[in-house]
């Protein structure tokens, strides 16, 4: 349906953006949409479609960019945006500086997940209008603990709230209550100044709107000279799925939105009409007509879905001439499936934009750093050195783990810089005062001085971090540290596939930490210095609550993406993917920190996870493909009741694994069939075709692993006796080893 406040009967909205791209007027429309991904989309889609294929103006926002643009632009003395871990930092301050009674177990260091937790929910609190004393006054209508929990939060939301204002720091939420609290005139004027030419605003795409942004929307409204229009997906008719929409229509009307008629051309189609009336209602007759346009693909596990949905994919690449960019591949739950695309993909070569973000607690880069602080921390205690050793991504100036490991055993060390030395000088000691001089003494004395010297670089590298630090003496002595670890020339050179990732993470982790420094460094005296534990805790908040985004590749590849992420956005070829209980939907899990009336109920919950999955069925043309796997680790799945519901509704085709067997789509498809069919066979077929495979290596891939099997104690380099071949003084170094002693994990390192 269109709200629009215009006094009109109907109208045509694409039809109106069309005649401002034909007749070069862009600079009189603005366009609002939900997300930044529609806004890539659409600049694309819109720079394509002008005369010359160039633009000078292009206004495209997000209810939040726009609200931002109308604030900051126009004044920087209101401050700045808040980041994710600048604003996680301000929060566990604000949680350790409160009184608290229901969190007081807390005091001193809360968890993590409960701090990200809470945060989320006093942003929701913000993004809403709610205040510190609305959550107060709902508190006195609540009891016990659920009331003491409440008055906590409202008390933290209080001190965090005057944090960012101190500091002149804003999270979206704070801007939304800026720039509803604008006068008339001086909101008039910003608009007038930022966006002067513009005579037309859409806003389309949207699910639902905050009581904030209805404000928002109703002050565009009211300017003088602009025509607004919203572009609302809402149907009475079906409440389970549109009933969670109802408050929000109902205060778009009484902002005296009216609804008109839509007269696009291709409003709804017939899929999507029955859809948005018919899905999730009882007695409904089954449609046949899409039957040859929707698939369902059965998988045994979340990888064998992955995989069929790589093959299908490849499929339509290579068959039948689809460009990648015409396919989507959307989940519900993305983190149980990113890594499993990551591989697949990569394995059956498909180009893909995966666009799951990245947390900076998992990049091995980034923990290498802190890993290596914490050697210092913990005193040289001997698992925070070897963790970070282990890493591969410092350069430790020819630090060798294997001789540290080997001292540290057989000295028995387990923590203490003192220790470390003490033991290594006597034990050097104790060999040069042995009479014999035999080749095992010396290796054992070279090991001890090597052990040693390692230590010493380590105590050296770490020397800067030993004293108390300001906030500048302390960022500076990090950036030096990495470049002295030579991190930057290691992440560039090295030949894996997440060299853009690791780079990004590097950028992130030191931007948050600029940011986060110079906040504290508002808070705190410049001069006053702190020990290494105040910063190791602010780094390991900052990775916690920081998340990144590799930079999408514009019209390249398979998109992988979120239900949310394809908001007003349309494909070709669309996988649903994921489509079993607890995924597709999600069960209903009541987050335990909002209070009383402002916590989302079950019903609400179910509604927006059918809308969710409504809208995610409106999003392609040519073919759909709904996935769903069995079980997993040994865990049967059930099916999505979606799903069900769906092909209650319309007619489908099937598919599973079997229908795939007999198509090779990647070289371990093919190294399948080639053990199957036999080296000979597959030689006989296939040399003139593959001229250069190796087809000898394989087959001598084949026999030593036959040969494994066969003969697991014979006398081969392939069953773990490597004595042959070696040098004399290789054998004699390896016949010392007979008599030493071993650990059950030295044993297991060994046997991988």
């Amino acid at each position: 349906m269109i709200l629009t406040k215009n006094k009109k009967d109907s109208v045509d909205i694409d039809l109106l953006i069309e005649q401002k791209i034909s007749g070069n007027k862009l600079n009189e429309l603005l366009l609002v949409v939900p997300t930044n991904r529609k806004i890539r989309a659409l600049k694309r889609e819109i720079i394509s479609a002008t005369p010359n294929k160039a633009v000078t103006k292009l206004n495209l926002e997000t209810i939040g960019t726009f609200s931002t643009v109308i604030l900051l632009t126009e004044d920087k003395t209101k401050g700045r945006v808040l980041s994710e871990a600048a604003g996680a930092t301000l929060m566990k301050q604000s949680f350790q500086e409160t009184e608290l009674k229901y969190f007081s177990n807390y005091r001193d260091e809360i968890p993590a997940g409960t701090l990200e937790r809470i945060k989320n929910v006093i942003t929701e609190y913000k993004k809403h209008g709610i205040t510190p004393e609305l959550l107060r006054k709902e508190a006195d209508s609540l009891r016990s603990s659920e009331k003491i929990k409440a008055l906590d939060i409202a008390d933290i939301y209080d001190i965090y709230k005057k944090k960012c204002e101190a500091l002149n720091v804003k999270e979206i939420g704070d801007i939304y209550s800026w720039v509803t609290a604008l006068g008339r005139a001086d909101f008039d004027a910003r608009i007038k100044k930022l966006y002067h030419d513009v005579q037309l605003v859409i806003i389309n795409g949207f699910d639902e709107f905050t009581a904030p942004e209805i404000e928002i929307i109703d002050k565009i409204s009211s300017v003088k000279n602009i025509e607004l229009y919203i572009s609302f997906d809402y149907y009475a008719y079906n409440p389970l799925m549109f009933s969670h929409l109802d408050k929000c229509y109902d205060s778009l009307k009484g902002k005296g939105f009216c609804e008109i008629k839509d007269s696009s051309v291709a409003v709804f189609d017939k899929f999507n009409s029955t859809v948005r009336e018919k899905l999730f209602r009882e007695n409904k007759p089954q449609v046949n007509e899409f039957e040859d346009r929707i698939t369902v693909i059965s998988a045994l596990n979340r990888e064998k879905e992955i995989e069929n949905i790589a093959k299908e994919a490849k499929y339509l690449l290579t068959e039948k001439k689809i460009k990648p960019n015409k396919i989507c591949v959307v989940f519900n739950l993305i983190q149980n499936y990113s890594s499993l695309v990551r591989d697949i993909f990569w394995m059956y070569g498909i180009p893909f934009n995966l666009t799951d973000r990245y947390s900076l607690k998992t990049s091995s880069p980034v923990i290498s750093i802190i890993n290596f602080l914490e050697i210092l921390e913990n005193d040289f205690y001997y698992k925070n050195i070897f963790r970070a050793l282990s890493s591969g991504f410092l350069n430790y100036f020819g630090i060798d783990q294997s001789t540290l490991l080997k001292a540290s055993v057989n000295l028995k060390i387990i923590s203490g810089l003192d220790n470390w030395q003490n033991s290594l000088y006597d034990a050097i000691k104790r060999c040069d005062d042995k009479d014999d001089d035999t080749s095992s003494q010396m290796l054992g004395k070279e090991l001890y001085e090597k052990a040693l010297n390692d230590i010493k670089v380590l105590t050296k590298n770490l020397a800067p971090f030993g004293k108390q630090l300001t906030l500048s003496e302390f960022r500076d002595n990090l950036v030096s540290l990495i470049y002295t670890l030579n991190l930057p020339a290691k992440l560039i050179n090295n030949n894996g596939t997440a060299i853009e990732e690791n780079i990004k993470a590097i950028n992130t982790f030191l931007a948050e930490v600029d940011e986060v420094f110079e906040l504290l460094g508002m808070e705190f005296d410049k001069k006053k210095r702190f020990p290494l534990i105040f910063f190791l805790n602010n780094l390991r908040t900052i990775v916690a609550s920081s998340r990144y985004n590799i930079k999408e590749k514009p019209g390249y590849g398979i998109q992988v993406t979120t239900l949310n992420e394809i908001r007003g956005l349309q494909f070709d070829y669309l996988f649903i993917s994921g489509l079993c209980d607890g995924d597709l939907p999600t069960r209903y899990t009541p987050e335990i920190f909002f209070s009383g009336s402002y916590a989302r109920n079950e019903k609400n919950h179910h509604t927006e996870e059918r809308y969710h999955f409504y809208q995610s069925l409106c999003s392609w043309k040519e073919h759909l493909y709904l996935t769903y796997p069995a079980q997993e680790d040994r865990k049967e799945l059930v099916q999505s009741n979606f799903l069900s519901e769906f092909t209650g509704l319309f007619k489908t085709k099937a598919k599973n694994e079997k229908d795939y067997e007999n198509i090779i789509y990647s070289k371990e498809d093919f190294l399948i069939h080639v053990g199957q069919l036999g080296i000979e066979s597959s030689k006989d077929f296939y040399e003139n075709e593959l001229k250069d495979f190796d087809f000898d290596g394989v087959e001598n891939s084949l026999q030593i692993n036959d040969k494994r099997f066969t003969e697991p104690f014979g006398e081969s380099e392939y069953t773990g006796f490597i004595k042959k071949g070696l040098s004399e003084k290789g054998k004699e170094f390896i016949e010392e080893y007979k008599t030493k002693q071993y650990s059950i994990s030295q044993l297991e390192t060994y046997a991988k």
